[in-house]
């Protein structure tokens, strides 16, 4: 199970950015695990099941592959 809090900041109260969400595995792979739709100047926490994956990630990743757009980089 990923736990996970992400703020989106500094945007129109009507802005909706579905942010992807990746893990790192130990092997180097990247691995997509689920998005959050982000809407206005937010924070959310959630939890994404991770069923599939046969071993802990070695970390989590927002915005991996700079799919979003973003002012800190």
């Amino acid at each position: 199970m990923l736990n996970a809090k992400i703020t989106q900041g500094n945007v129109d109260a009507g802005f909706l950015m579905p942010v992807p969400i990746y893990v790192e595995l130990n092997d180097g792979r990247m691995v997509r695990v689920g998005q959050a739709p982000m809407l206005g100047n937010n924070t959310r926490e959630f939890k994404i099941p991770l069923p599939g994956l046969k071993e802990k990630p070695k970390r989590a990743l927002l915005n991996a592959y700079d799919d979003v757009l973003s002012g800190n980089q």
